[in-house]
């Protein structure tokens, strides 16, 4: 028998014979800090394994050839690994008012404030979802999204579709798709609408501030707010990009719009094609009306 191999033997029986002594302390106390004992166990019989290796023989550091020693070295520290997680795990479950678990409740309450924000459009054309950068343009996401929920959107109509541009959409004076002031409209002034960290926002004329932090470009199927040219004079008219629009982009110094985009279609692209692809009369208006039934918001 090798010097190398019995190391590892000796090594067992040493940590083995440990272990159980900290079974017995983790039987009797049961606190959270026990964790802390065994984890710092497992990394200094990980690290000494490590160093051992470095100056055992080649046959049990050559991982292109492993022997049997070799494969049965791996395995007796894959098995001292999961005795050690095991003993984690068990601590866990008896710590539960520890400062630990107190920790992790916080990260998944951090977790759910971070989930995913989508808004389904229900049309006359069929159904497409897109996400909501919340985490990103919060102002202007929370402001649609909360216009959406409020039924402000139901039964409006495209107003303007420019095929290898864009569709647009939001004004409420497109209930009447054949109106001749449709596109010029938006949210009554004065409202308000809370962001998701408690922030309210007041819509001064109908329109919101505008949010230019994020540098995500007009790309095909992304949402971004649609405004008048001057500063903060968004509403709730979007654009839904069909092709890249670069030229929108407030970091763009090709021009001096400035649309930030919010949110991207992830479902149903077909459908959004299908409304850019409709055929238009004066003001670009579709011939057949296309209607947004409503807007349903979902969090995932």
């Amino acid at each position: 028998m090798s010097i190398a191999w019995s190391w590892y033997e000796e090594a067992e029986k040493k940590a083995k014979k440990e272990e159980e002594e900290k079974e017995k302390e983790l039987g009797v106390e049961g606190e959270g800090g026990i964790i802390h004992i065994i984890l710092a166990e497992t990394n200094e019989w990980s690290s000494e394994f490590a160093t051992r290796r470095e100056v055992a023989p080649r046959w049990c550091r050559d991982a292109s050839s492993p022997t049997r020693r070799d494969r049965d070295e791996r395995s007796t520290h894959s098995i001292k690994t999961k005795r050690m997680m095991a003993m984690v795990t068990s601590a866990l479950a008896l710590s539960r008012g520890s400062a630990l678990l107190t920790s992790r409740a916080g990260v998944l309450r951090s977790s759910r404030m971070t989930m995913a924000t989508y808004a389904t459009f229900k049309t006359t054309k069929g159904d497409f979802k897109a996400e909501l950068y919340m985490d990103q343009l919060p102002i202007t996401s929370s402001n649609f999204a909360d216009l959406a929920k409020t039924g402000f959107y139901d039964g409006l109509h495209f107003h303007r579709v420019i095929k290898g541009f864009m569709c647009q959409f939001g004004c409420p004076k497109s209930k009447d798709p054949r109106s001749p002031v449709a596109g010029t409209g938006g949210p009554p002034p004065g409202s308000t609408y809370t962001t998701p960290d408690g922030t309210s926002i007041t819509r001064n004329g109908g329109n919101i501030p505008d949010e230019l932090v994020a540098e995500i470009s007009n790309e095909p199927m992304t949402l971004s707010m649609a405004n008048t040219g001057q500063p903060n004079s968004g509403g709730s008219q979007i654009f839904i990009n069909t092709k890249h629009n670069s030229f929108l982009d407030y970091f763009d110094a090709s021009s001096p719009s400035k649309h930030p985009v919010f949110g991207k279609v992830v479902e149903g692209e077909d459908i959004v094609y299908a409304i850019e692809g409709t055929p238009t009369g004066p003001r670009d208006s579709p011939v057949e009306p296309v209607m947004v039934t409503t807007i349903e918001i979902t969090e995932d």
